[in-house]
């Protein structure tokens, strides 16, 4: 039940005294309110009889709402499951799970009479100059990566890494992939997602981790015999084959959207995760395709151009050879080759021949020569190719780790 009046009630008995007044007309109050000028010249005899401008029915409570429904959806809030669920989130929830349809100023009115507070709402935010979104889809995707508590519902505490790519001018995620930590094979299978339904963009927008930009930029005399002239990471060279240009941001503030993006799944997401039973990465990875395009229908913006700069994949490009991490190496006469002190053979080709180690966590360790891949033997033990998988594809890029023979976490719970 409301008693006080509203802004724009106050604005309205504002406007109408000084017509009464006579410091403005009825045309030119109508004008300011929107109204005609007869109901103007109403609303001046409405006040010079004494009534409120108040709406006629601001005492009175909503008829659609049920005293049953209100203590339904008290109920349902007090559910451990939607304990950290916004206002907003919960409102969707409501009409998603349980059929009840509420808009959210009654919703929000229910839940703060209560002594509730919205968590999101409550959530300082710092003020940066904003850039203004790109026009065009496909123009740039923003990428990043999100550790954060995904599981603690289910008693997991630890931190895992949600990688993105993000549409500058849409809002719309193209691809989400999670790991157990930052690393490069978790940024593969996002960016394959966004090849496989949008197609190439533009150009990236990322942070300078070094799974996008060589530390070391300068190429040595060796690299620049073989007409060498900028050192580039596997996902950089990646990027020149389909000719997206790779921008580095100089702050998290600069890829704000992205960073939104994060703070809105850490709050929906963690629900879902909560509602549906998943308490794992893998299980994780096959609900995201739902969620995106949820999120999508839900949040996504009409860009200021109908025109896409999304190219198709080019023919001939098998995705699971391209989103490969690559390791030059050279056979000698026996046709055995060496990576990190383990030595591989490799049957069916020539010998003394140059040829690219190629690993992801489709394909697993290969031996690519004339597009064509092999599969080496491991003339040691063959578990040390779990290791090398780990050191180039998983191991957190944020951490620095030394030789290969350092025991390496199988997850890492620290929030970086």
């Amino acid at each position: 039940m409301r008693v006080l009046m509203t802004q724009k009630e106050k604005t309205k008995e504002a406007v109408i005294k000084a017509a009464i007044d006579g410091l403005i007309t009825a045309t030119e109050a109508g004008k300011r309110l929107k109204i005609s000028s007869r109901q103007v010249r109403k609303l001046k005899a409405k006040m010079r009889a004494g009534l409120s401008l108040k709406h006629g029915n601001c005492k009175s409570s909503p008829k659609k709402r049920k005293d049953g429904d209100r203590e339904l959806i008290l109920q349902h809030y007090k559910n451990p499951k939607y304990s950290n669920v916004n206002f907003a989130h919960f409102r969707e929830l409501l009409e998603e799970n349980f059929g009840i349809k509420i808009s959210y100023k009654p919703l929000h009115a229910i839940l703060t009479e209560a002594g509730y507070k919205s968590p999101k709402k409550q959530r300082k935010r710092k003020v940066h100059k904003s850039r203004p979104p790109k026009e065009h889809l496909g123009e740039m995707l923003q990428t990043d990566a999100s550790p954060h508590q995904w599981f603690k519902f289910f008693g997991d505490n630890a931190f895992y890494s949600l990688h993105g790519f993000l549409d500058d001018a849409t809002g719309i995620p193209t691809g989400a992939y999670f790991c157990k930590n930052e690393c490069l094979d978790g940024y593969f299978e996002a960016f394959r997602q966004t090849l496989e339904n949008y197609g190439v963009p533009t150009s990236i927008y990322s942070d300078g981790l070094s799974i996008f930009f060589a530390k070391e930029k300068e190429p040595d005399l060796i690299e620049l015999l073989d007409g060498i002239t900028e050192r580039k990471t596997q996902f950089g060279a990646i990027l020149d084959i389909l000719g997206v240009e790779l921008i580095r941001a100089g702050s998290a503030q600069a890829k704000g959207k992205i960073e939104r993006l994060w703070q809105t799944f850490q709050s929906r997401l963690t629900v879902e995760f909560q509602i549906h039973g998943i308490d794992n990465i893998e299980k994780a990875n096959k609900y995201l395709p739902k969620f995106l395009a949820d999120y999508r229908k839900k949040f996504a913006k009409f860009p200021v151009s109908d025109k896409s700069d999304f190219l198709r994949l080019p023919k001939g490009i098998n995705l699971d050879i391209l989103l490969t991490k690559r390791v030059k190496r050279k056979l000698d006469a026996g046709l055995v080759f060496s990576l990190n002190t383990h030595k591989f053979v490799v049957h069916g080709l020539p010998p003394k021949v140059t040829i690219e180690v190629a690993m992801s966590s489709r394909i697993g360790f290969k031996v690519l020569y004339n597009e064509r891949l092999y599969t080496p033997t491991p003339l040691d033990s063959a578990e040390r190719v779990g290791d090398l998988l780990y050191y180039y594809l998983h191991k957190n890029e944020k951490l620095q780790y030394g030789s290969l023979d350092i025991q390496k976490p199988d997850v890492v719970q620290t929030a970086l």
